[in-house]
């Protein structure tokens, strides 16, 4: 889901609002990517790795930066896990007001924020990244941003775990990749060292692989955005205060996709053991893992109030660690709430007193 506004205090009205707009937006038969898709490199892989990479580059101007400050009525718009639904992500784009039909930013000075998991599940992940890629430049000459986010499926990837993945998504990236280290190699011999595991996925994903510098390496953990912390599932005052706090979390992060962990002609199961050898702790995880991308305590049962009985609490004391990281604590900017995708909602929804919007 998404949601497009000023940074205000939330409601449950507001939320539900939200969604029953940006619903009737994304079902009406009115827009269409297709005619975008046929005509942009979203479906027309470059076969030169150059070109490939130029087409996978985040802008980050906000680099190790933490807190992006806001101007009256600036606007904020976040958007959910995207999952490789190309036609989902451009018309949410488009509802709320950030892109034309075009698929070019027509949002001015607006932040947008994609709270990670744009892997796995769909067909169309590269082509998502793509248009995110172009948008997040175009916004930035404009004088607005767009903030990415890592998610558990972006680590998953870069552990070479690609159970989540669909074969035609497998087949995008394949086409992507597997042309363009051909030719910037003179070999096709590159994908002996993937084994089985889907070469082209993963000489895409993993930490040190050419798209790591501009894509992998410029998703963050977690960002704040006026008076609103955004991360994958969530944040506690533990996270905050025993990882170093957000901007830590952000850097080691980007420095653990920038190394290459292993020589490069390891094995694919030493490859894969030494990328989750050197993963920092605050990434790992699995389904009931307390990680910042992995936890559901602020989320789960989906739209109903959380049924861990200790996350009021938790929220509370997150958002005032994360306003002490940030120099606004016990000042009118503190943060006031957090947006979370992760676990699955029905629509839009707010709980623990409008501090947990999901």
């Amino acid at each position: 889901g998404a949601f497009a506004g000023r940074p205000v205090i939330p409601s449950r009205r507001t939320a539900t609002s939200a969604s029953a707009a940006l619903r009737a937006s994304i079902r009406s038969p009115a827009f269409s990517p297709s005619a975008f898709v046929r005509s942009s490199s979203a479906a027309s892989p470059s076969s030169d790795l150059e070109n490939l990479v130029a087409d996978l580059t985040l802008a980050d101007r906000l680099r190790d930066q933490v807190h992006v400050h806001l101007t009256k009525y600036q606007r904020v718009v976040s958007i959910g896990d995207v999952h490789g639904d190309l036609r989902a992500l451009m018309r949410l784009l488009v509802a709320s007001l950030c892109v034309d039909k075009n698929m070019d930013w027509i949002g001015g000075d607006s932040v947008l924020v994609q709270v990670g998991d744009i892997l796995d599940r769909g067909d169309s992940e590269l082509a998502c990244l793509r248009v995110l890629c172009r948008i997040s430049r175009q916004a930035e000459e404009a004088g607005g941003q767009v903030l990415v986010l890592l998610g558990n499926h972006e680590v998953l990837n870069g552990a070479g775990r690609f159970n989540y993945a669909t074969s035609g998504g497998n087949k995008e990236f394949d086409a992507a990749m597997s042309p363009a280290l051909n030719l910037s190699k003179g070999t096709d011999r590159w994908r002996l060292q993937y084994g089985t595991n889907e070469p082209g996925r993963w000489a895409a994903c993993e930490p040190g692989s050419p798209l790591a510098p501009g894509l992998w390496s410029r998703m963050k953990v977690s960002v704040v955005v006026g008076r609103t912390a955004f991360v994958h599932a969530g944040l506690t005052a533990q996270h905050v205060r025993e990882y170093g706090g957000i901007r830590t979390m952000n850097i080691k992060a980007r420095q653990w996709f920038l190394e290459r962990h292993g020589p490069d002609d390891a094995s694919s199961s030493r490859r894969a053991g030494a990328a989750l050898d050197a993963m920092p702790i605050f990434l790992r995880g699995g389904t009931a893992s307390p990680s910042p991308i992995w936890m559901r305590d602020y989320s789960q049962p989906p739209d109903a109030e959380p049924s861990n009985p200790d996350a009021r609490r938790m929220m509370r004391e997150a958002l005032v660690a994360i306003s002490e990281e940030i120099g606004t604590a016990g000042a009118t900017e503190c943060v006031e709430r957090m947006v979370m995708g992760h676990t699955v909602q029905k629509e839009i929804n707010v709980a623990l007193g409008g501090r947990a919007w999901r």
